[in-house]
């Protein structure tokens, strides 16, 4: 902890007229780094190395959205807890992505779902839930499938720790329940998941209405993996032509929290 340097820019952008500040009282004084899993090696990826696995991608997505300064870590540092990816804050741990955001919003009085009805709020949480707790192993399970995968080749060059790491999310999965299934069943389960999501997004810009919400940085975070992630990882147009909504969805919210997009591919 005391070797990263936290060499952050002053907020200058952080103003009362951003759409998601509460207050800006607290901000300027800020350190924050995220620590998290970093796949850079992929020559042929077409996504930032910030947003290559959903858990990583909703930190960073609501953070850039609510312009909050930050320092990408890079390292494999986990936290106490044994996660990634957590945050320092002022050189505070708080070692989950959910407790993350929750904390900064507590901290900064930033929140993208301040609008949002007490009814809104519960919809947009089921959502959530669905995304991460749910939908996320099923996303692991096809991950893992292949030891071959690109993501998994990149950052682990052993064949032999792939196959150890398949085993161990293969005990994961089958302890949450989603790897008790066969594939067929967890592919159902999956591509339900996604209809869902689609249907309930309908003809609104975002899932909770005209500006995105947290919910809408979990959707990006996983949907996106089957956007831009390399070639022969996943099926690159499945998105695209079964659900047109969510792949536009995920469209906007790049624009809106990277518009750095190409940079970061360079980074």
């Amino acid at each position: 902890m005391d070797s990263v340097k936290h060499s952050l820019q002053p907020l200058t952008s952080f103003a009362s007229s951003h759409p998601y500040a509460i207050s800006v009282a607290a901000a300027a004084a800020a350190s924050i780094s995220i620590y998290f899993v970093s796949f850079t090696i992929i020559k042929q990826a077409k996504i930032p190395y910030v947003v290559s696995l959903p858990d990583s991608s909703f930190n960073f997505t609501i953070i850039r959205l609510a312009k909050i300064p930050y320092v990408a870590c890079k390292d494999f540092v986990p936290s106490r807890e044994g996660k990634i990816p957590w945050i320092s804050y002022n050189d505070e741990e708080i070692p989950d992505s959910q407790f993350s955001i929750e904390y900064l919003n507590e901290k900064l009085q930033v929140d993208l779902n301040h609008r949002l009805s007490e009814e809104e709020r519960a919809i947009a949480h089921a959502f959530r839930v669905l995304v991460d707790e749910y939908q996320f192993w099923a996303h692991v399970h096809f991950r893992l499938s292949d030891p071959n995968d690109p993501i998994l080749v990149d950052h682990i060059p052993s064949w032999l720790q792939r196959h150890g790491i398949k085993r161990l999310y293969e005990k994961y999965m089958h302890a949450q329940g989603m790897g008790r299934h066969r594939d067929q069943e967890i592919h159902k389960i999956f591509m339900h998941n996604f209809q869902m999501l689609e249907n309930y997004l309908g003809d609104k810009p975002f899932l909770m209405g005209e500006e995105p919400t947290e919910v809408d940085c979990s959707v990006f975070g996983l949907v996106g993996q089957y956007i831009w992630s390399p070639p022969g990882s996943v099926d690159p147009h499945m998105v695209k032509e079964r659900f047109p909504r969510l792949y536009q969805l995920c469209h906007r919210m790049k624009e809106r929290a990277f518009p750095d997009w190409d940079q970061c591919l360079r980074k």
